[in-house]
């Protein structure tokens, strides 16, 4: 009697430690699945944003072929938290062809930056930091900036021309609270919250640097340039078919 007593108990004990278990793996996938989840990434577009600030770039030749250039701005003015921002476009494909990148303030005579990029080795997204060549924007101020492939100095009515326009404005004391207490993976959807555009793509295509094999990554940046009017198809960066190419809601 004694015997069968303790298996009858040796029997509750392992169901109860494979319900433990269970339990355990369902609370460990739904907490998987609230943080994948969490990381849908939105943008509110500021509503000082003009219409009309990005410029795309396509073939124009034989020496371009296939050659698509594509700034990551949305089609109105977009906001900035830093003076001395990264500025993003994608390349198709890697070329030997020149390629610059101008900063107009709208107000000078001549470019504020005019210089020459070095040649992308493979295509995908390329930055520029502005701090690289010691140039700050200023608060308040409209800035439009351009990235060109110049397959012919003497004609450059073959450039192939992308860009956008971008303003610096400090942010508010709360968000620059939350985001130093939030983790990485968190810090792109502050941004695009709340209207800084440029900071986010920067900091996601970085964080795509650092962990190049994490997929959630890529879906973050897809989903936050297909609501500005830019889709990722196989790994190309291009103007989305028939979409609207500002999503303000």
């Amino acid at each position: 009697m004694k015997k069968y007593a303790i298996c009858f108990l040796v029997m509750v004990s392992l169901c109860v430690l494979n319900l433990d278990a269970r339990s355990a793996d369902d609370k460990s996938q739904q907490t998987k699945n609230q943080s994948d989840s969490s990381l849908f990434i939105r943008y509110t577009p500021p509503m000082l944003g003009k219409p009309g600030k990005r410029v795309g770039g396509g073939t124009r030749g034989a020496d371009t072929e296939g050659l698509t250039l594509v700034a990551l701005a949305p089609d109105h003015t977009a906001m900035t938290s830093k003076s001395q921002p990264a500025l993003c476009w994608f390349i198709s494909r890697p070329t030997d062809i020149r390629i610059e990148i101008t900063l107009d303030d709208g107000r000078s005579t001549k470019p504020i930056l005019e210089r020459r990029l070095d040649k992308p080795t493979t295509g995908g997204v390329y930055c520029a930091m502005l701090s690289q060549y010691a140039i700050s924007l200023k608060p308040g101020a409209e800035y439009q900036w351009f990235i060109t492939i110049i397959p012919d100095q003497e004609h450059r009515s073959k450039d192939i021309i992308t860009g956008g326009g971008v303003q610096f404005k400090e942010p508010a004391k709360d968000l620059t609270e939350k985001l130093s207490r939030a983790g990485d993976l968190m810090v792109p959807g502050l941004y695009a919250g709340n209207g800084f555009w440029y900071d986010a793509i920067e900091t996601i295509t970085r964080l795509i640097e650092e962990r190049p094999g994490d997929t959630r990554l890529y879906t973050m940046r897809s989903q936050l340039l297909e609501q500005v009017g830019l889709c990722t198809v196989g790994g190309r960066i291009q103007e989305c078919a028939g979409a609207d190419k500002t999503d303000r809601k």
